[in-house]
């Protein structure tokens, strides 16, 4: 990831000391939360597409670091906020908000941290950058509440899957790369492709996820895997070998999927299912074709470092799962 962002290093830095000193609430336990939240930290993939984004298009405004701040507020409400929905306690490998705070405190410093975002959104007054943010919250909360309801249903199709990832997850890294056209002054054909570009990355990086659950362990995922399916949560792996497996492997995996704790030999034996009737190969497949097609879009601008370094993140996603 360092190399990716050479040409941005000034303004994540900026931006770091940003996100420390702006999120002040003057309240004690919601700023103990807030502090755990920067300690955990993470890879700034949003605020990074953002930047990059911003500079491939002729951007130098010192001040992008407050809405590359804005953007990774609004992306961490959505953490906090889901955290609670999957009663999740661990996140890359530390403790989350709410098991620590509990969900009240996690659910009130999400709602913080949305407007906090919205709020940095707002003084920069761009009615397009206000509009672009607003229409990315709006397609994530319907991806959320389009997954709910399908939330242990065995039947899901692959066009619903879709649907909830484009919605839940690309729909921020959407946002970040056309934010970055925004601030760029570009219009029309290159801000539609560095939007479609931000879909590709944040598809392929939610297939990625969905598929080290089960090909990856604790030390890759900083979480237990098979969470999804002991969450009744149906991704694409899951979905493709529902589709390949005969009627017996059908019926393990569809008990394993309805049980409130599947035993580790259970989930074994599904994730071995997954990998005769090429479940996993289809998933990495996919993926593998979902960053290609994001590569292919941004070579629509012209050849520069920031071209590259969106091309290399296409790489760095893909190669998650090598």
């Amino acid at each position: 990831m360092q190399g990716i962002t050479i040409p941005i290093r000034k303004d994540l830095d900026r931006l770091e000391e940003f996100f420390s000193s702006a999120l002040g609430s003057g309240v004690d336990f919601a700023d103990s939360a807030i502090e755990l939240i920067i300690q955990n930290g993470g890879k700034r993939i949003r605020p990074v597409i953002f930047l990059l984004s911003a500079h491939l298009c002729g951007s130098s405004s010192s001040d992008n670091y407050r809405t590359a701040a804005a953007i990774e507020m609004i992306h961490a409400a959505s953490l906090l906020h889901d955290d609670v929905l999957d009663d999740a306690s661990i996140r890359r490998g530390s403790m989350v908000v709410r098991k620590r705070f509990g969900n009240r405190t996690s659910i009130v410093v999400g709602d913080y941290l949305w407007s906090k975002g919205i709020s940095l959104i707002i003084r920069e007054n761009n009615i397009d950058l206000l509009n672009a943010s607003s229409c990315a919250v709006e397609r994530l909360v319907a991806g959320q509440l389009l997954e709910m309801s399908n939330c242990n249903k065995v039947d899901m199709e692959v066009e619903t899957y879709m649907k909830v990832v484009e919605k839940k997850t690309a729909s921020l890294f959407a946002m970040s790369a056309e934010m970055g056209a925004i601030v760029g002054g570009i219009q029309g054909s290159h801000r539609e492709v560095l939007y479609k570009y931000g879909t590709e990355i944040g598809i392929a990086y939610q297939l990625c996820d969905d598929l080290l659950d089960y090909i990856g362990g604790e030390s890759t995922l900083g979480k237990s895997s098979g969470q999804d399916l002991r969450r009744g949560i149906m991704t694409y792996p899951l979905i493709v070998t529902l589709e390949r497996a005969n009627r017996c492997e059908r019926d393990i995996i569809i008990e394993g999927f309805l049980s409130e704790c599947p035993p580790d030999d259970m989930f074994r034996n599904i994730c071995s299912i997954m990998d005769r009737y090429g479940g996993i190969a289809a998933t990495r497949e996919l993926i593998s074709k979902t960053c290609f097609s994001a590569k292919e879009m941004i070579e629509k601008f012209k050849p520069s470092i920031e071209r590259d370094a969106l091309a290399s993140l296409a790489d760095l996603v893909m190669d998650s799962i090598q």
